[in-house]
């Protein structure tokens, strides 16, 4: 009697463990599905900036974190969290498209400091001027209580 006892408690716990791993299972992929989603709207702003005002995400992110400053690459990096490298690409992107510009320090010729141009000052400015709002699916998703940050 209490061998069978036992085996109905083994079998109830065998079962609970597979209830509870395809539990973990299913909000994992909850979550991927809605990083996924997450991905695709910032995907679609990102065209809806491209076409609006000529520039990727990337640069508009670096365009508002330089601002009205002269910024060294290696403080924008802090700045935005993207790396020296992708920074470093980003810069050329946005030089090539005169919205930036680059001067030489006098101490140290090594030194670039980041200056943006009128064209970039004017795309900052149509921008917070557009209304161009991040869209309602993607401020859901930012807010939903399901995603962890």
């Amino acid at each position: 009697m209490l061998h069978l006892f036992a085996e109905i408690i083994f079998c109830f716990l065998r079962c609970f463990l597979v209830y509870i791993l395809v539990y973990i299972f299913m909000k994992k992929l909850d979550y991927v599905c809605k990083l996924r989603e997450f991905g695709q709207q910032i995907r679609d702003f990102e065209r809806q900036l491209l076409k609006d005002y000529g520039v990727s995400l990337n640069e508009m992110v670096v365009l508002y974190s330089i601002g009205s400053e002269r910024v060294v690459i290696k403080e924008l990096s802090l700045r935005t969290g993207i790396s020296i490298y992708n920074v470093s690409k980003i810069i050329h992107s946005a030089e090539s498209k005169n919205l930036l510009r680059c001067l030489v320090g006098k101490d140290d010729k090594r030194q670039k400091f980041l200056l943006l141009t009128d064209k970039a000052k004017k795309c900052l400015t149509n921008f917070e001027n557009s209304g161009m709002e991040i869209p309602n699916s993607l401020v859901k998703l930012l807010e939903n209580d399901n995603v962890r940050s």
